[in-house]
């Protein structure tokens, strides 16, 4: 591949920025803009400040040899997407942050039976480091997250804070979300 780069200097090679097709095909304006409404009827509706919606999500962390990762794009292109064909071993990073700019301690799962040793030097201050048998969020790892660290944290930021009597945890909609238990915690 590098002779024919060499050859042919309308193309490149690029790291491609993984994007799977379902999250592509969700990201349209039909399908965010009815979200983006009832959103701001929800705040209205429960005077919710902007400062006290939280987000939470997770990323998964995979580690791919440079050359997995590569793309040949017309030099042209700045940025290029392109689909993730093989799973690695997987690592987990969960983030909560408000818009006031507050940030809890973040997840990180890792698939192992007991914490690797480069995962016990995280800064415990920054991080809680669980592992299971996949390297994903699941169910259980969720709910331990949310009813023993995320939801307490939350209800204590905005007690301390007095900026409205309710905040907006915004999730997406995984699998792992669906538990009744989280919900009866939250309301």
């Amino acid at each position: 591949m590098c002779n024919f780069i060499d050859r042919h200097k309308e193309f490149k090679f690029v790291n491609g920025h993984f994007l799977d097709c379902q999250r592509f095909q969700a990201s349209t304006t039909r399908v965010i803009r009815p979200w983006l409404v009832f959103l701001i009827h929800l705040l209205t509706l429960w005077m919710i400040d902007i400062e006290d919606i939280w987000n939470l999500d997770e990323s998964s962390l995979q580690i791919h040899d440079g050359k997995s990762r590569r793309t040949i794009t017309k030099r042209s292109m700045k940025v290029v997407y392109r689909q993730t064909v093989k799973q690695q071993p997987n690592t987990t990073l969960t983030v909560c942050c408000s818009g006031r700019g507050d940030m809890l301690k973040a997840q990180v799962i890792v698939h192992a039976k007991s914490i690797p040793p480069e995962f016990k030097r995280l800064n415990e201050d920054l991080f809680i480091v669980v592992c299971n048998d996949c390297g994903w969020q699941t169910i259980v790892t969720f709910e331990d997250y949310m009813v023993n660290y995320v939801l307490p944290e939350i209800a204590h930021r905005r007690e301390n804070n007095g900026v409205s009597t309710r905040s907006l945890l915004l999730l997406d909609s995984h699998a792992s979300r669906m538990n009744r238990n989280i919900i009866n915690k939250a309301i």
